[in-house]
């Protein structure tokens, strides 16, 4: 299982060596470049000595102070070096004894230029040499030269000089150099991993902490919430969200938990009236006509729980985002006729004045099937629930962006307030009035979630002893709702 806490500290680590090799070689090269400076430097200093102390005589060829001669002996003033002295046809005028007879290396340099190279002899450490040139007056005395200034200046001689100096000593400043900065970056490397091992351990406890309190929470009581904690700000989001999703968890527990109270006490009316209707036609022998009246009372028991059942599936489906729906083109005004005309015999048996205009084409783009189970449960809910000869009205609007379809009825018992609450499972507003009727209090419920997946708008308004109003708003196209 890949851990947060080992490619942090990984990252970290490699982030660091990264950085430290890099400060690390730019310490090194910044070093060596001075170092190789101040080597030249010292080695062209020797040679500038060297030039200085040179006397060049035709006769005797050139004479050097025994104070700075080049010689292989560290133990010398000037350290060890070796020397060597062209003339301009070429010729040697002058080698340390300690090149046994080997050359330097002699380039082809125009007056005043200096260059640096590095050697390989034989028999010898590496060498860097400087090679230059310079100019020298022939060695005459001084009288004579006194004597020659008057009728012509004295000649010059160009001359090549190269000086060598073994490097080993800046290579093992070198090789210590860069021992010592690859051992530390190395061990600031190491130390930075125990470090950021110990401070993202530390990091982590706030994590654990929550872990722990998310443990602690009992499956049997959801109403416990998570206490962000006070040095992780950055975990503060996610203990609200968790905690967000606990309060919802915890509601669909308890809707789920009032769903089967609602349903065992929606189905224990039907099924007990069922097995008292059975058990009193079986006590005795009955007539033909009185079988046939418990037959039927059975039936309507039945088709109430099928209805019931029929309702609690579409809702699940709706809810689980399982309804299928397809929008098209269709006729409200029909789909309105057709629903009033299913409920004609409930409108007769109570008496309920039935008021609406004609009804005018109207369309609206919706899927059929959810148009019709929206308009007949909100209808159904109209007659099931106004007062014996009440009134219900129908109203129908179309509009260029759409449909308002109103249903009001007399009679209403709940308030303003409660209105709210049509739209939950099993809410009834009159429970007495309606114990003894067929209606399931899912159709309401069923109207809103519909709507909602269609687009579509539900108001709903009532007053206490007055009318009961619920308005409708179709979308005649498959645009969302502003």
């Amino acid at each position: 299982m890949n851990s947060i806490r080992t490619k942090l500290i990984l990252t970290c680590t490699l982030s660091t060596a990264i950085l430290l090799a890099l400060l690390g070689t730019g310490l090194y090269l910044v070093m060596y470049h001075a170092l190789n400076t101040q080597f030249n430097r010292s080695l062209l200093s020797r040679a500038v000595a060297a030039i200085s102390a040179a006397d060049w005589d035709p006769k005797e060829g050139f004479n050097l102070d025994t104070d700075v001669e080049y010689s292989g002996d560290s133990e010398e003033p000037l350290g060890g070096g070796y020397l060597e002295i062209w003339d301009a046809a070429g010729k040697v005028v002058y080698q340390s004894k300690d090149l046994q007879g080997e050359d330097l290396q002699r380039l082809n340099l125009n007056n005043a230029q200096t260059a640096f190279l590095d050697l390989d002899l034989k028999k010898k450490h590496d060498l860097r040499e400087v090679f230059t040139t310079f100019s020298v007056k022939s060695g005459e005395d001084e009288d004579d030269q006194s004597a020659a200034a008057a009728s012509q200046p004295a000649p010059v001689q160009t001359f090549y000089l190269a000086a060598a100096r073994s490097t080993d000593p800046l290579e093992d400043t070198l090789d210590i150099l860069a021992w010592t900065t690859g051992v530390s970056c190395v061990a600031a490397t190491l130390l930075s991993a125990l470090l950021m091992a110990v401070v993202v351990s530390r990091g982590f406890r706030p994590v654990r902490d929550v872990a722990d309190q998310i443990a602690a929470i009992n499956a049997a009581d959801l109403s416990a919430r998570l206490q962000p904690p006070g040095q992780a700000a950055e975990l503060v989001p996610i203990v609200e969200k968790l905690n967000g999703l606990l309060e919802r968890l915890n509601e669909a527990v308890r809707r789920e938990k009032a769903l089967t109270a609602d349903m065992a006490h929606e189905l224990r009316t039907p099924l007990a009236g069922i097995r008292t209707t059975l058990e009193l036609s079986a006590s005795r022998v009955r007539s033909e006509q009185e079988y046939r009246q418990t037959i039927d009372g059975c039936l309507a028991m039945a088709i109430q729980m099928q209805t019931m059942a029929n309702n609690l599936l579409t809702l699940a489906r709706i809810e689980g985002g399982e309804f299928l729906y397809r929008l098209r083109d269709c006729r409200l005004d029909l789909c309105v006729q057709e629903a009033l005309a299913q409920h004609t015999s409930l409108i007769g048996k109570r008496q309920i004045k039935l008021q609406h205009e004609p009804f005018s084409a109207c369309l609206v783009k919706t899927d059929p099937d959810a148009l019709t189970l929206i308009i007949r449960n909100v209808l159904e809910n109209a007659f099931t629930h106004v007062d014996t000869g009440g009134t219900v009205i129908v109203t129908l609007n179309g509009r260029p962006d759409g449909a308002l379809f109103d249903v009001r009825n007399t009679g209403s018992r709940i308030s303003q307030q409660q209105a709210a609450h049509v739209f939950e499972r099993f809410w009834r507003g009159d429970e007495a009035r309606t114990a003894g009727e067929a209606h399931t209090g899912l159709g309401l419920a069923i109207v809103k979630n519909i709507m909602g997946l269609l687009r579509g708008r539900v108001i709903v308004q009532s007053e206490a002893g007055g009318w009961f109003l619920i308005q409708l708003w179709f979308k005649n196209s498959s645009e969302a709702l502003p």
